[in-house]
C-alpha cells in the first residue's frame, strides 16, 4: 500500500511540475501576444483565462490565425489534460490513504495537495 502511495504521489508530483512549466510558458506567450488578444484576455483573473483561452484565441474561426494562437490553443489543452491527471491522482491517493489510515484524512492539515508523504516517509 505504502509503495502504491508512493508512486502516485510522485506521478501527482511530476505533472504539477509539468503544469507549472506550462503556466509559465503560456504566460510568456500572452505577454508577447498582439494587443488585441492581450485585451481579450485582460480582465479574466488567471483560472478564468486559461478556461477561456482556447474559445477567445478562436472565435469565429475553426482554424489558427497564427502561430502564436495554437501554440496558446496547445498549451491549454496540455493544461487541461494535465490538471485532469492531478485531479485524477489527488482523488486515487485519498482513496489508498483512507483505507491505510481511516480517518487520517478527516485531521486538520492533512487533506491538502501533497498529502500522503507521511505514510510513504
Amino acid at each position: 500500500m505504502a509503495e502504491s502511495i508512493r508512486v502516485l504521489h510522485l506521478v501527482r508530483a511530476g505533472a504539477v511540475k509539468a503544469r507549472t512549466a506550462c503556466l509559465n510558458e503560456l504566460q510568456a506567450l500572452l505577454v508577447t501576444a498582439p494587443t488585441e488578444l492581450r485585451e481579450q484576455l485582460a480582465g479574466l483573473k488567471d483560472p478564468a483565462r486559461r478556461r477561456l483561452l482556447p474559445v477567445e484565441a478562436f472565435r469565429g474561426s475553426d482554424r489558427p490565425r497564427s502561430e502564436r494562437q495554437g501554440a496558446l490553443r496547445h498549451l491549454a489543452a496540455r493544461y487541461r489534460t494535465l490538471s485532469a491527471e492531478i485531479d485524477a491522482a489527488y482523488n486515487q491517493l485519498k482513496g489508498l490513504i483512507e483505507q491505510a489510515r481511516p480517518g487520517m484524512l478527516a485531521v486538520q492539515g492533512v487533506n491538502r495537495p501533497g498529502f500522503g508523504g507521511d505514510l510513504i516517509s
